[in-house]
């Protein structure tokens, strides 16, 4: 059961992490695009990567934590890095949130504006990015106190 929980702990950090850095690197490489259907489709895109992959992802980070914390019978609790590491899965947790939030906004936006960028479009755009960079940071912190573990 330790293995299996594991294994869909490993999973879990695979799509919630390729799923952020997807979805960023989409939404980077088309923002000064000409064609607007492809600013448009890099959006959706983006969008649809946070709901189907990486949102999924970091659910099952949380169940399959849960589950090993509990096949642990709950004693990592006690030590000072896994509060870090909680710590920053909050973040994570709470950042993606945000990230498929904005993404239903931007949708929004780009239908009311269409083939122009308003203001608001570009600075959620901007907010998105910059929730989903610290995201990555708190990925790597979270990596680090899953293989240094210390008192």
């Amino acid at each position: 059961m330790f293995r299996f929980l594991l294994l869909l702990h490993l999973v879990g950090l695979a799509l919630g992490l390729g799923g952020l850095l997807c979805q960023l690197i989409l939404l980077a490489k088309f923002r000064r695009a000409n064609d607007i259907t492809e600013r448009a489709g890099s959006e959706r895109m983006a969008g649809s990567v946070i709901s189907l992959i990486q949102a999924p992802g970091v659910y099952l980070l949380l169940v399959s934590g849960a589950g090993l914390s509990w096949l642990a019978r709950w004693a990592p609790l006690h030590q000072g890095w896994l509060h870090f590491k909680l710590l920053f899965f909050f973040w994570i947790f709470l950042a993606t949130r945000l990230m498929v939030r904005n993404a239903k906004n931007i949708h929004i936006l780009r239908q009311q504006c269409g083939e122009e960028d308003s203001q608001r479009l570009l600075s959620l755009k901007d907010n998105h990015s910059v929730i989903g960079y610290v995201t990555i940071l708190s990925f790597l912190f979270v990596l680090i106190f899953s293989l240094w573990k210390p008192i």
